[in-house]
């Protein structure tokens, strides 16, 4: 099975009878094996790929009611909510990759209470392996794979008048159940956030009552069943009961049950709710293959020891939620006329600093062609698929710190009152971005410096060209930084020269548009000021220009004489006179009290033609003005 999705099927067991004579006990629940799925050899070879399985529910049959002083029936049990995998052959095999597990739930059945006939409520039975349950004497492979949010859950036992009660049952394996036989091995994959959790009841504590291995439960009661962990996540899983004891809890995250489970390399962290130990064991082993965590603290609950450079650490910097960080996505990409259902595989993303990162081995994969030759072959990829170095992260989820090619580019004009901008040109990231609030990975942030003659002059992505940047280089730097580390490259430098971009005149303004030559007791005010801003160094002509009436001859207007009195009239632009100024880049600012030279222009309206020149040419403005008497 390949590219589907397995979701929201329900599998229900049908309830026991009532008992049908005094004192007789009520029927067992109906017992359910597999929700989403279930494969019952032998022999079989089964193949889960890039798929997801969600939202299955199993759910065990109620017990019957008593009769006359007898006993409730007992709820009905439940292996598999979303994937029951059993086999007696060797030849068997299973496989699963890239898959999702999301949300599945393994309910038992409800016992029957007797609160009227005097009699004993019923027992309550097992539920286990809500998201995989896989019984019998076959390999497993898990790859690259999530559990997620699966639940087994055990009801309390059925009520009585007077004590005790029904005897309560087991929540076994939220995320995996494996019982007697398989031999799995589980690579680059994630168990978070799945629990075990069973009712109150009488009975023994932990034979079997309680619950037992909220992340992943094995058992073995004869066959040799094993589990290998290899840069595996197990966090955040809880183990729960309805007794009052943290010694009806067995393992938040793992609990071997007469069979060993092999660690390398695996992260095992932050167990829910505190009072539950991340591991525990029952006649069942952890051995300790070396560069594991446990956050428990100095003691480890798994069996590591910091001579095999394991990590006791108080936390392993883990975020509270999944993360879709990269990777495929798994489920139906859709058919014609099918709505597809898909999700991202979800990793945790430890934030930076945490004791997970750097702190493997050489990573290895027991699963990888030439397994078994000797030393295992190396781990080369994460569980989203993305390279892991020669000494490797923890756990599933392998950093990658930011890395930059290329550099950005300078456009925009470069000259003095211009705006430049710091554009991306070749510069290009790789690597993982900024950690969100959320867990996930997202895009890096940007960040941009100018520089003027190596001077910082702004941290904005565009830049105004000032007056002091002439004659000195300017680069930009653009820098990108992700959740563990950041890189920078910097633009080739642009000099800005005078001249080199053709003259240009921003502005052009007076102090007061009408004003007069001489102070007059509530008059207008005595002279002006011109203030005009330019993009390089010039010459700067301020030419006043007055008009007055003149005679069209030959074409062009001139001034009336005898000759031509009764020729055309015309208006003619006379040059009262000119005023020149060596002007600088930037905001230059004239005084003018109307005289030029030894003369003052006449009250009248005249007109300013500024003309700025330089070597690249000329550009001009004109505004208008009154002198008045």
């Amino acid at each position: 099975m390949t590219g589907s999705a397995v979701t929201d099927n329900t599998a229900t067991g049908g309830n026991g009878g009532g008992a049908g004579a005094a004192g007789q006990t009520g029927g067992a629940g109906g017992t359910v094996d597999g929700a989403g799925i279930s494969d019952n050899g032998p022999p079989l070879t089964l193949s889960v790929a890039s798929s997801l399985i969600s939202d299955n529910q199993a759910v065990g049959g109620d017990g019957g009611e008593p009769s006359g002083a007898g006993t409730g029936g007992s709820g009905g049990p439940v292996l598999g909510g979303g994937l029951y995998v059993s086999s007696s052959s060797a030849t068997t095999a299973a496989s699963i990759t890239g898959t999702l597990f999301l949300t599945n739930s393994a309910t038992a059945g409800t016992p029957a209470d007797d609160y009227v006939t005097g009699g004993t409520g019923g027992a309550s039975s097992y539920a286990g392996g809500a998201g995989l349950f896989a019984t019998g004497s076959f390999p497993l492979s898990v790859i690259s794979s999530t559990f997620e949010g699966n639940q087994s859950v055990v009801p309390n036992a059925g009520g009585s008048i007077t004590p005790p009660e029904g005897e309560g049952g087991a929540a076994e394996g939220g995320g995996l159940y494996l019982n007697d036989g398989p031999a799995a091995t589980i690579v680059n994959s994630t168990v978070f956030g799945n629990t075990a959790e069973s009712g109150t009841g009488s009975g023994t504590v932990g034979a079997p009552v309680g619950s037992f291995g909220g992340g992943i439960d094995l058992y073995s009661n004869g066959p040799a069943t094993t589990v290998g962990l290899y840069s595996d996540t197990i966090a955040g899983n809880s183990a729960t009961s309805g007794f009052e004891t943290n010694a009806a809890e067995f393992g938040a995250n793992l609990v071997a049950i007469g069979a060993p489970i092999t660690l390398q390399d695996t992260a095992i962290a932050d167990p829910k709710p505190s009072g539950a130990p991340n591991c525990a064991s029952q006649g069942g082993t952890f051995d300790d293959s070396g560069r594991n965590l446990e956050d428990s603290g100095s003691t480890s609950t798994c069996g590591l020891s910091k001579t095999l450079n394991d990590q006791l650490v108080t936390s392993a910097g883990l975020p509270t939620a999944l993360g879709d960080n990269g990777g495929p996505t798994v489920g139906d990409t859709g058919a014609t006329g099918v709505t597809g259902v898909t999700a991202p595989t979800g990793t945790l993303a430890p934030a930076l600093g945490s004791a997970l990162i750097g702190n493997g081995g050489i990573c290895t994969n027991p699963l990888a062609p030439g397994a078994g030759m000797g030393s295992f072959p190396v781990l080369t990829t994460d569980e989203r698929g993305d390279p892991r170095p020669a000494t490797c992260d923890i756990g599933a989820f392998q950093t990658e710190p930011l890395t930059v090619t290329g550099a950005p580019t300078i456009t925009g004009t470069r000259a003095v009152g211009q705006s430049l901008n710091c554009a991306t040109g070749t510069f290009a990231t790789a690597g993982d971005g900024v950690l969100t609030s959320s867990g996930s990975i997202g895009a890096p942030t940007i960040g941009y410096t100018w520089t003027s003659n190596g001077t910082t002059v702004s941290t904005s992505n565009s830049y105004t060209v000032a007056a002091s940047d002439l004659q000195h280089t300017l680069a930009c730097t653009e820098t990108a930084t992700g959740a563990y580390g950041h890189g920078s490259a910097t633009s080739a430098p642009v000099k800005i020269v005078a001249g080199s971009t053709k003259i240009a005149i921003g502005s052009l303004t007076q102090a007061h548009r009408k004003w007069a030559e001489k102070k007059r007791k509530h008059g207008p005010p005595i002279g002006t000021s011109f203030t005009y801003t330019l993009n390089a160094p010039a010459t700067a002509t301020l030419e006043f220009q007055t008009k007055t009436k003149g005679r069209k001859v030959k074409h062009k207007c001139v001034a009336q004489n005898k000759k031509n009195k009764h020729a055309p009239s015309c208006t003619l632009i006379i040059i009262a006179g000119t005023i020149k100024h060596t002007s600088t880049a930037g905001k230059n600012t004239i005084t003018f009290t109307g005289k030029i030279g030894r003369h003052k222009l006449a009250p009248g309206k005249y007109t300013l033609v500024l003309a700025a020149h330089n070597s690249t040419g000329t550009a001009t403005k004109t505004l208008t003005f009154t002198i008045t008497r």
